[in-house]
């Protein structure tokens, strides 16, 4: 406590989750590398009471630079961990100042685009008005088992929906730009609820000083998107620490960064 470290670890959840969402992840990638450790909470998230509601995208961007500014605060070189959407938050902020600091940037599962391709009128003219005449103001969804029912929220405004894809949208076009750190990305070519062929090619798309690939096809969750974490993928947890581990140790080996 009160140490800055040579490198933190920031980690940016998913829509709906929580820091809880891939834990202990975050936590051991942290210890093996003897950083400071920042887990932050999206505007809306973690409510037991109208979570999600008025949240905007641009409320998740002042997040995720705020979690940035932390990690520099309190560490040399800043290694973001984002999962989902946490990885489109991250990929969202490609041009931000605070990009120059991280050393590595681990996209897991990224939403790119969903899983759905209807999804992908959300944000053209009437998108959000559709959406409602659909899917009804509220969309809810069953979680696996009762710890995914107390980190998620399984029911929210059909608005914040729109908001995602409108950080879908802004990732996309961030993500053609070059990057500064080394790119992890790890994905399932069975997800469910992302896209995994858009997320494949917007890792070819990546300009990044060095990057890396790794598919897993061994996930316990049932959705194939959580790829870590006691609540969804336990068994592939220790796997997923050690690629983070080593790739950030390699990047900084080869002098990318």
């Amino acid at each position: 406590p009160g140490v800055r470290t040579r490198y933190s670890v920031v980690y940016l959840h998913g829509f709906s989750a929580t820091r809880q969402e891939i834990a202990p992840t975050a936590e051991r990638v942290a210890d093996r590398l003897g950083a400071n450790l920042f887990e932050t909470r999206l505007t809306g998230h973690g409510h037991g009471r109208l979570p999600m509601h008025e949240v905007r995208a641009e409320d998740w961007l002042a997040d995720g630079v705020e979690a940035l500014g932390i990690g520099a605060a309190i560490g040399d070189e800043v290694i973001v961990i984002g999962t989902s959407t946490g990885s489109t938050l991250a990929l969202a902020l490609a041009d931000h100042e605070l990009m120059q600091q991280v050393a590595a940037l681990i996209l897991i599962s990224p939403n790119m685009a969903p899983a759905d391709p209807k999804a992908l009128w959300l944000t053209r003219p009437a998108g959000p008005l559709l959406a409602r005449l659909i899917a009804g103001n509220t969309r809810s969804w069953t979680a696996h088992n009762a710890e995914q029912e107390r980190y998620w929220s399984t029911s929210y405004p059909t608005d914040a929906t729109v908001e995602v894809m409108r950080l879908v949208d802004l990732a996309g076009r961030r993500a053609a730009q070059p990057l500064p750190p080394p790119v992890l990305m790890m994905l399932s070519p069975d997800d469910s609820v992302i896209s995994p062929a858009r997320a494949r090619t917007t890792f070819d798309e990546l300009d990044a000083p060095h990057k890396k690939l790794v598919e897993f096809a061994d996930s316990s969750d049932p959705s194939s998107h959580i790829l870590a974490g006691r609540i969804l993928s336990p068994d592939t947890t220790g796997r997923v620490v050690d690629d983070i581990v080593r790739f950030v140790e390699a990047s900084v080996e080869q002098g990318t960064h």
